[in-house]
């Protein structure tokens, strides 16, 4: 199953039980439990025998198409400049799972916030 974003913990739930055996999915979802939720029957971003296999998309997504390739001229002299490969190039070329350094990122400030605030876990913050 192909899907534009990765499954929250419910619609998982109905992928399970359909008996999908692999998700490919193009954005992340932070908020899905479904890691945490259905730990016996999905695997997220690694194969396991009897689980069901939640990838991430690698390569140009439908919406990022044009955003990732340009081309220097599309018009020349009122024609239509016809696509050359040699002349094409990539707009774009960080890292593909980049959203996984910025979630660990803003986890550190926030630690580090809690911490010189004088907060600790348990604590209600104001």
């Amino acid at each position: 199953m192909y899907v534009t974003t990765f499954p929250c913990h419910l619609c998982a739930r109905h992928i399970v039980a359909a008996g999908i055996t692999r998700v490919v999915y193009i954005e992340p979802y932070a908020k899905s439990r479904t890691a945490n939720l259905y730990l016996d029957s999905i695997a997220v971003e690694q194969e396991a025998d009897g689980k069901i296999c939640f990838t991430p998309f690698v390569g140009v997504a439908p919406r990022q198409f044009m955003k990732l390739f340009s081309m220097n001229h599309r018009m020349s002299k009122g024609l239509i400049t016809l696509f050359d490969a040699t002349k094409a190039r990539l707009r774009y070329s960080g890292d593909l799972r980049v959203y996984l350094s910025n979630e660990d990122d803003l986890a550190a400030t926030f630690r580090n916030i809690l911490v010189h605030e004088g907060l600790k876990k348990g604590d209600n913050p104001k």
